[in-house]
């Protein structure tokens, strides 16, 4: 009774009367409040704005504090896992309200820093990524600082927007480094423009290098994405981006990033191996063990570009007579052999275990044989890391059999099966049975006595299983 009482006597008194403490100046808490909000305590800093009397501040400051209150609201709510929407939606509306000037009222800096409030409410928010609503409203805020008369507070402000637009989604774990491909080539040009310190001229150009590589073009493009790469690396290993920006110029150029002009005229992209491998090892000579994220992958791809690889393969099937045509493929090599060997496939080929490849010359046992044929070729491969191919035609004629044709240089080896035949054989499998037919190539007549060899593998089995058949009459 009594607490009832003392509360309906302080609900009669005037404010004037309970109020123990005066005001804050607005000006103290403001200067607070917007120190709380530098610092990313929004819950702080929305306390403070709270207590303002709107009735004594001017307009504009009064528009101030309506934009911090929601735009604090919404960042405050967005770094809690609350599944109410509730509090957003009220800060959503209450920023759009204050960008709707209607001329001849100017757009103030509240109309900006409210639409660059909405642009990282649908881009920075984690689980936004909505781009599309981001853009529009980045673009409003990105406009009033490219028009603003005080320069370096817009210079300032402007590149601070392009870092939140270009920036990684960390939430995710994501690891690529930028965003940037969303911006817009001019806002980033814009941005080469403004940076002044080596950090921001390093991040500027590394952005517009990335964003200019997804786009592609002519040789001019290539030679200006190769500046801007080049650019962002002026600064050095101190300078945050570094290792982004030598890793992505290494894998520009190792992509076919150079574009040149060709013999007889026109334009082609081609690699610059070389260059790429330079790159990748200078990351890697630079940043120990665990001081880049790129580093061990680096050290992968500087191996994968010296790497000798060696492919050979043909038609496999010949008829009699036929000029037997080979493909040769190699990379880091420059000189290979060939031998042809003749084997007996009913008798040499040996697929065993669990081994499903499908090139069968890989199961064919030489043992000590001598090769029927056997030569050898220079690639003319010249240093560059590229790779090259070339097709080679037998001069002589190979008997009707089957070949084992064998390439191999630095320890590598490739193989593949050549047939020379007139004979052609169908296979009809279904479940549990196979009807082969053995005919002529060219007539299509049977051919009698046949003597036939089936491997099968099922999935119910492993291995592989063996089955012969005598001579069947046509």
């Amino acid at each position: 009774m009594k607490l009832a009482y003392l509360a309906a006597i302080l609900s009669l008194l005037p404010l004037s009367t309970i109020r123990q403490d005066p005001p804050e100046p607005y000006a103290d808490l403001k200067h607070r409040a917007e120190a709380h909000y530098a610092q990313g305590s929004f819950a702080l800093a929305r306390d403070l704005y709270h207590r303002a009397i709107l009735s004594d501040l001017p307009p504009d400051e009064r528009r101030w504090v309506q934009f911090r209150l929601a735009d604090t609201l919404w960042r405050s709510r967005a770094s809690t896992a609350t599944p109410d929407p509730t509090d957003l939606d009220a800060a959503r509306l209450a920023l759009e309200e204050l960008t709707r000037i209607i001329p001849p009222e100017p757009r103030d800096l509240v109309w900006a820093e409210a639409h660059e409030s909405l642009g990282d409410f649908s881009w920075t928010r984690r689980g936004a990524w909505d781009w599309s609503s981001a853009w529009s409203h980045y673009q409003s805020a990105l406009s009033h600082w490219s028009a603003s008369p005080d320069l370096e507070l817009a210079r300032e402000r402007y590149l601070a927007i392009v870092w939140k637009m270009s920036a990684p989604d960390t939430s995710g774990g994501s690891s690529e480094p930028w965003r940037g491909g969303y911006v817009p080539q001019a806002v980033l040009e814009n941005a080469v423009r403004l940076a002044r310190t080596p950090s921001e001229r390093s991040r500027a150009h590394f952005l517009l290098a990335m964003t200019l590589r997804q786009r592609g073009g002519d040789a001019r493009s290539s030679r200006r994405i190769a500046r801007a790469f080049e650019a962002a690396l002026e600064g050095g290993k101190e300078l945050d981006g570094y290792d982004d920006a030598l890793y992505f110029y290494a894998q520009w150029l190792a992509g076919g990033g150079r574009v040149v002009r060709r013999e007889g005229g026109g334009w082609s992209s081609e690699p610059d191996f070389r260059a790429a491998l330079a790159l990748y090892r200078r990351l890697a000579q630079e940043f120990a063990p665990g001081e880049s994220r790129w580093r061990d992958d680096a050290l992968r791809q500087a191996q994968e570009i010296v790497r000798p690889v060696l492919g050979n393969s043909a038609s496999t099937a010949f008829l009699p007579g036929s000029e037997i045509a080979l493909q040769l493929s190699w990379r880091n090599l420059a000189r290979v052999e060939i031998a042809i060997y003749p084997v007996e496939l009913a008798r040499d080929l040996a697929l065993s275990g669990d081994d499903s490849s499908g090139r069968l010359a890989e199961h064919v046992v030489l043992g000590r044989r001598e090769p029927y044929l056997a030569f050898a070729r220079d690639t003319g491969d010249a240093g560059d890391h590229r790779h090259g191919s070339l097709e080679l035609r037998l001069e002589r004629r190979l008997p009707a059999g089957a070949y084992v044709v064998e390439a191999s240089a630095a320890g590598q080896r490739a193989r593949d099966l050549v047939l020379v035949s007139d004979a052609a054989v169908l296979l009809k499998a279904s479940s549990g049975k196979a009807l082969a037919w053995a005919s002529d190539a060219l007539s299509g007549a049977p051919l009698a006595g046949a003597e036939l060899v089936l491997f099968e593998r099922s999935h119910a089995r492993s291995g592989w299983r063996r089955r012969s058949t005598g001579p069947r009459s046509a």
